[in-house]
């Protein structure tokens, strides 16, 4: 089940549009919620959590989304929850002593932001992105410009 709160109508259908392809498309199991919701993040745009029963994606509802950088990030954070239901992805915070994640198996230890962009999980959740946003746009999820200017069709200059 979806349900998804962001507070804004037309990011919410593009949400649900976006994660039921995901569901589809990682086959990610349909009895586990998955809950997208806006709310103030501290200098992030978007998280993803397991809470052992649901899924919750968090997007940052105060930052000027362009949809196509929407679904962008739904489609990374939604690749998250097919690691943390097939890969085994696990990440804890430690503070100053950095994150601790496990992953395919493998520990990892994250101090740093660079380490944290050359995460294995990163990585593949970024490689993710831009099928999500080609497969919006493909579909034709994306609202039509606020205007569209037309030029005469002629090569003629005045």
């Amino acid at each position: 089940m979806i349900k998804v709160k962001t507070g804004n109508a037309a990011l919410d259908l593009l949400a649900y549009r976006i994660a039921a392809h995901a569901v589809q498309f990682f086959n990610l199991p349909e009895d586990r919620e998955i809950l997208i919701k806006g709310a103030h993040l501290k200098g992030l745009l978007a998280e993803a959590e397991d809470t052992g029963t649901k899924f919750i994606i968090t997007i940052e509802k105060t930052h000027g989304w362009v949809e196509r950088r929407f679904a962008e990030i739904m489609g990374h954070e939604l690749t998250h929850v097919k690691q943390y239901v097939y890969d085994g992805l696990v990440i804890e915070d430690n503070g100053k002593r950095g994150d601790i994640a496990m992953f395919r198996g493998e520990r990892y230890r994250v101090f740093n932001e660079a380490e944290y962009w050359l995460a294995p999980w990163e990585m593949e959740a970024r490689a993710h992105e831009q099928y999500f946003r080609w497969h919006a746009s493909a579909n034709k999820w994306f609202s039509p410009p606020a205007s569209v200017v037309q030029f005469p069709l002629t090569n003629q200059i005045a």
